[in-house]
């Protein structure tokens, strides 16, 4: 029986050979010795169970990406700017939480019988933000809400079967004055693959690198993410993810890969899969095509 973990790295593009792309000088651990190569636009490497390249992040829409209409694509197979007419920033609008709860990756995969988590957890206060309007829901919290999938919650973060946002829980500890211990990226990455022993199909998300993208850039500072953070959480799970499982990386648009700018990108966005499974993304074109190529893995297997 085939495994998927699904890392989405929100904001990473694959951005040009250039001193305001901090990938150009930066390690991304495992994947940097297994890949050989920076990761940068053009990049292209098909190995028996390693596949990287870049995907379209635009889906034949003018303008900037945007989040609301690239992570409904990617979480759910759809062309959400194409069908909308436009890229939507932040929060899925009525026409967006439709597609989501229609084709939601959670949901497919509890039709097709198959079991999945989000390996997010959730702060105590979140439910009450939302009831009070102070907060909306994203496209991944309305993905696992169609797909029927239960919140992990803080009780799961401290027992270690969790992982919140900001993996390290520093940046929310510095900035939001969280009173969640300090746990190391790989130990943060070991969680993810131990949850992915119970379940099909895995997802994690993270913001860091939009955050980072949109904030103070420096090249130090995105750096910092990418070899501090990033690399060790995933090394974490590579280290530790059975010989079933792929491990598949995407995005939703560019933004850290270019600190000469605020704004998000248009470049391709890199798409990652590491495992038995990863042949099954050799015709992935853009990030609509990464729930299909998913589900042909946990469905099909690596025939």
């Amino acid at each position: 029986m085939s495994k998927v973990i699904f890392i989405f790295l929100d904001g990473v593009g694959l951005g040009e050979d250039s001193p305001d792309n901090p990938f150009v000088t930066s390690n991304l651990g495992i994947l940097s010795k297994l890949c050989g190569k920076q990761l940068i636009k053009g990049i292209e490497v098909k190995e028996t169970n390693l596949y990287i390249t870049g995907v379209d992040a635009c889906c034949g829409v003018e303008g900037l990406p945007q989040s609301a209409t690239g992570q409904t694509a990617l979480f759910t197979g759809i062309n959400a700017s194409k069908s909308i007419g436009c890229h939507v920033s932040a929060y899925p609008t009525k026409p967006l939480r439709k597609i989501i709860k229609e084709h939601s990756i959670f949901k497919q995969l509890s039709d097709l019988g198959m079991t999945s988590t989000f390996a997010n957890a959730y702060g105590t206060q979140y439910h009450d933000l939302i009831k009070s309007k102070s907060r909306r829901h994203s496209a991944s919290t309305l993905c696992v809400m169609a797909g029927g999938i239960k919140f992990r919650i803080e009780n799961d973060l401290l027992k270690e079967n969790a992982v919140f946002w900001d993996i390290s829980h520093e940046v929310s500890k510095e900035s939001f004055g969280s009173n969640y211990s300090y746990r190391e990226p790989v130990i943060a990455g070991n969680i993810i693959a131990s949850i992915s022993e119970t379940h099909d199909f895995v997802m994690y998300e993270t913001f860091l690198p939009d955050l980072v993208g949109h904030g103070k850039r420096t090249t130090l500072k995105a750096k910092r993410l990418i070899e501090e953070i990033l690399a060790p959480f995933l090394d974490g799970i590579i280290n530790h993810i059975s010989i079933d499982t792929t491990l598949v990386i995407c995005s939703d648009h560019g933004n850290i890969e270019d600190i000469s700018t605020k704004r998000h990108t248009r470049n391709p966005v890199p798409l990652i899969a590491y495992g038995k499974g990863s042949k099954k993304f050799h015709n992935a074109k853009s990030i609509v095509d990464v729930t299909p190529c998913i589900i042909d893995v946990l469905r099909d297997g690596y025939l």
